[in-house]
């Protein structure tokens, strides 16, 4: 099997539609480097070309580390962190809403790729990993697909061969305030090119190598969230938290785990303090591991690659 341009309608799809996606997997973007990608089809699922996520991340009230929850509205269901946002938005305090900022959800989007250039970690190239990216990445990605450039690149982004488009990664430092962060919308598509020591008969074996986006997160249960919620926005840890249904298990997250796309700062300092002055109750504090988003309804995209054949 190999890729076609019957199948570029069916990957259109998935760009507008939540869907799902380790760590190890992902592609790490530096500031003031380029990265030279080819994006990559699935096939055999062509549904599953793209993961669209939504999560909330900030840096917990009770412990100054980076905590990161996938959002279960990824999959169309309630998600207590959101309502509790939406809730202070409608109806707190001025000083409630301020931090309440805090809050704020974000999307993100993970799509395979074959790399051809990643000069932070060069061992990369020649493999298949996933590129994780944002809202300036994705409306590069769109215009390509089916906007202002959809004639110029169109269904050639997903094609290995000497008629396919590199996608380039420009990843460029700037300042606001006290943040740093990458931007990303110098990024583009190049001019049809043949990937060096790349031949066809490696194709399939490269299609066949593809990360299960849909398997990367899973999403914890409402109650599960809801207590995270409590621990890390509102500091209710210890004798206080066993009030609440359900218990979270708890883990440090790495800096690598945090989302590092072009919608948060480019770093996040875990010994600085967090952005208001409220401290736990109790010093029994737990840092609750990131939940991960759970296998997505197969009929909601299975419009996404139905024919990949013939290009």
């Amino acid at each position: 099997m190999s890729y076609t341009a019957s199948m570029f309608a069916s990957i259109k799809d998935s760009l507008n539609k939540p869907q799902q996606a380790g760590f190890k997997d992902i592609l790490k973007f530096e500031a003031g480097k380029n990265y030279i990608v080819r994006l990559l089809p699935n096939i055999k699922e062509p549904k599953n070309t793209f993961f669209h996520y939504y999560h909330f991340g900030w840096k917990s009230f009770a412990t100054g580390q980076f905590v990161s929850f996938v959002s279960p509205q990824t999959i169309g269901d309630r998600c207590p962190i959101a309502e509790e946002s939406y809730k202070i938005y409608k109806t707190g305090t001025p000083e409630e809403k301020e931090r309440g900022k805090n809050l704020y959800r974000k999307e993100n989007y993970l799509v395979n790729v074959y790399v051809i250039s990643d000069p932070t970690n060069p061992e990369n190239e020649g493999k298949v990993k996933i590129m994780r990216y944002g809202s300036q990445i994705h409306k590069i990605i769109l215009s390509a697909v089916e906007g202002d450039d959809a004639e110029e690149f169109g269904s050639k982004i997903f094609d290995l061969s000497e008629k396919g488009c590199n996608f380039r990664i420009k990843c460029e430092k700037k300042s606001e305030k006290k943040d740093e962060f990458v931007e990303y919308t110098a990024s583009r598509f190049l001019s049809p090119s043949k990937i060096e020591n790349l031949d066809p008969a490696k194709f399939e074996e490269i299609y066949n190598s593809l990360h299960d986006l849909t398997a990367v997160y899973s999403i914890e249960s409402y109650d599960t969230l809801k207590k995270a919620l409590q621990e890390h926005y509102y500091c209710v840890t210890g004798s206080d938290s066993k009030k609440k249904d359900s218990k979270t298990e708890s883990r440090k997250l790495s800096t690598d785990e945090a989302p590092s796309d072009d919608d948060i700062p480019m770093e996040y300092k875990t010994d600085s303090k967090p952005a208001t002055t409220s401290k736990p109750k109790t010093d029994d504090t737990k840092t609750v591991n990131t939940p991960k988003p759970a296998a997505i309804d197969d009929e909601q995209i299975k419009s996404l690659l139905q024919g990949l054949e013939g290009l």
